[in-house]
């Protein structure tokens, strides 16, 4: 069941049949008889995506007290977990290539263009003429955006697909683009929100072409049963996704928030933000939405962008990075989520990340004299 417009109030269990958010017309604004301010309203709401004109019509007693659309929106928009003392610590990614295959975007958004180095098309997504879509534009300005990105000054190579086809004539690409490049200029990290089922034919040529990437350095974040297959690459990445207990609190504010593990077990895992998070819109290039829950797709580009900005950090203070070396200290810096008194995992904490690889340099530094 999928939801175009939300124009009336959900039961719980029509919201639980879909698995993400429901949505709103970015342009129009929902009925004025919506009641948000009930239990079914309440619930509604932490399942909804939506921008500031969504509640235009809507009266203030008809929302929870103390919500604010806009207070939402801008919270929403910080990537959270000491993303913003990381980046005034000097690490934004710069110097770092990386590249996303995913949907078609709007590559001129206000929010993404000074980043976007290099945008293709794939072959069938020019043949159906595909329009700028959500999931592209979500994830390219979680990974790079100038307001909600994790790494702002990345330099981006995007790749617009519209099937398996695509994907692996993307693929491909970041092949051939990396064998005519200097080290300098390569393509270091792929985002990749997707995955080829384990039992489609294309699964084998898929994990092959995975497997040559990361045998040139490429870091690849992506989800699915290419995480589980110990033959794609070396590191796996045991993570999952933090959600905010409440969405305009501090997105610093470790206690506000909750998760699970997508991958594994959660003894080990690493959680990565994901709900509540605003995005920019594919529908208008100044426009932003907020995702109230997200998914496992938008963890993807943020660790993808985590990853980088511990890449330059490490390479300013003289230290080598690996995924094995990078897990380890994210997991060893991270602070434990709990969900009802469970271990849910640690949720990354960059500036302390960050830190600690700046403590590492200056050790390994010392013994070298």
């Amino acid at each position: 069941m999928d939801w175009d417009v939300a124009t009336r109030i959900l039961s719980k269990e029509e919201i639980d049949l879909k698995r993400f958010d429901i949505n709103t017309a970015e342009e129009t604004p929902m009925p004025a008889e919506m009641n948000f301010n009930t239990p079914e309203g309440k619930y509604m709401l932490k399942h909804l995506s939506f921008t500031e004109t969504s509640f235009k019509n809507i009266p203030k007693e008809n929302l929870p007290e103390g919500f604010d659309v806009k207070q939402v929106i801008e919270s929403g928009k910080n990537p959270g977990v000491n993303t913003k003392s990381m980046h005034a610590m000097g690490y934004t990614e710069k110097g770092v290539k990386v590249a996303i295959i995913d949907t078609p975007i709007l590559p001129e958004h206000s929010g993404i263009k000074s980043s976007l180095k290099g945008y293709e098309v794939m072959n069938i997504a020019i043949i159906n003429d595909n329009d700028a879509d959500f999931h592209g534009q979500a994830v390219a300005d979680i990974l790079c955006g100038d307001e909600s990105g994790v790494a702002p000054d990345s330099d981006l190579v995007y790749f617009a697909e519209n099937s398996s086809k695509d994907r692996l004539q993307a693929l491909k690409r970041i092949i051939e683009i990396n064998k005519n490049s200097t080290p300098e200029e390569k393509i270091k990290i792929l985002s990749i929100s997707w995955d080829f089922d384990e039992d489609k034919h294309e699964y084998g040529y898929y994990s092959d072409l995975l497997k040559q990437l990361a045998n040139d350095g490429i870091f690849i974040s992506t989800v699915g049963f290419s995480m589980q297959d110990e033959s794609v690459n070396g590191v796996k990445i045991n993570y999952g996704s933090l959600y905010k207990k409440d969405a305009a609190g501090n997105p610093d504010d470790f206690s506000n928030y909750t998760g699970d593990s997508c991958f594994g077990d959660s003894t080990n895992a690493l959680l990565i933000p994901a709900g509540d998070r605003t995005v920019a819109s594919a529908r208008d290039v100044n426009q932003y939405r907020h995702d109230s829950q997200g998914s496992t797709s938008w963890t993807v580009p943020a660790l993808s962008g985590f990853y980088a900005c511990a890449l330059q950090c490490a390479k300013e203070n003289g230290v080598e990075l690996t995924p094995e070396k990078f897990y380890t200290l994210a997991l060893e810096t991270g602070v434990e989520i709990k969900n009802n008194n469970e271990h849910c995992g640690k949720a990354i904490n960059a500036q302390a990340l960050c830190e600690k690889i700046i403590e590492l340099g200056k050790k390994e530094h010392s013994f070298g004299l």
